[in-house]
């Protein structure tokens, strides 16, 4: 149970993800049981280790919704795999709750606020594989995520007309790479690794400009 004792700890100072081996030392714990789920509780910061040399391989277990909602008691906590669901809303911030849907049945899923916290991602409605760890609320059941690249597959694309540029010796003058982008997307910043270069972004794409050559091959990276 993550009371923002160590499971916070572990995730935003050592960066606790799926599959990592962790020790837990049980002195200030107990066991629990909150809406059928058992669980332990009162765990402390100090009590929690990762084992970062030590990985284990998670597949998740591949459901179909009705499937998951009839049983889901019996797949607390695995890690489940939803296909070719969508999200029921066009649009929604990925740390808000939402729910997906294979045409037929429709699933809940509660997404950690932790991973998207400041980060405003947003998933778009197209289909795709779904993950994340069983649970369930007030005997109903859901689906709880806990990284960015669980809900990777409805993450809307972003194509760019170039991925390099190159300014002649003497030249300087603006040139634009192109930015198509999906619904309900703008672009934010641009940022270059290097101060001789400029880059803006702009309505349609990053507008990159860079100071006179110094006669001299350069190379920047532009985020």
């Amino acid at each position: 149970y993550d009371n923002g004792g160590a499971s916070n700890r572990a995730v935003d100072a050592e960066g606790l993800f799926i599959g990592a081996e962790v020790v837990i030392t049980l002195d200030n714990a107990s066991v629990s049981v909150y809406n059928e789920v058992a669980q332990l509780s009162g765990v402390k910061d100090e009590d929690v280790e990762i084992q970062s040399d030590k990985v284990n391989e998670i597949v998740a277990k591949v459901l179909t919704i009705a499937d998951y909602a009839a049983n889901y008691k019996d797949y607390a906590n695995m890690y489940l795999a939803f296909e070719n669901v969508e999200p029921v809303q066009e649009y929604a911030a990925a740390n808000a709750s939402m729910s997906f849907t294979d045409g037929t049945n429709t699933l809940p899923v509660f997404n950690n606020a932790r991973w998207t916290a400041g980060a405003s991602v947003k998933i778009g409605k197209q289909k795709g594989t779904l993950y994340g760890f069983g649970t369930s609320y007030k005997g109903t059941a859901q689906l709880c995520n806990n990284q960015v690249k669980e809900l990777a597959a409805f993450a809307p694309s972003c194509t760019l007309s170039d991925d390099s540029l190159t300014f002649a010796a003497t030249g300087s003058e603006a040139q634009t790479i192109t930015a198509v982008l999906g619904a309900g997307y703008t672009l934010g910043t641009a940022t270059a690794d290097a101060a001789w270069v400029t880059v803006l972004a702009i309505e349609n794409g990053i507008l990159v400009s860079v100071q006179d050559n110094t006669g001299d091959e350069r190379t920047a990276t532009i985020s």
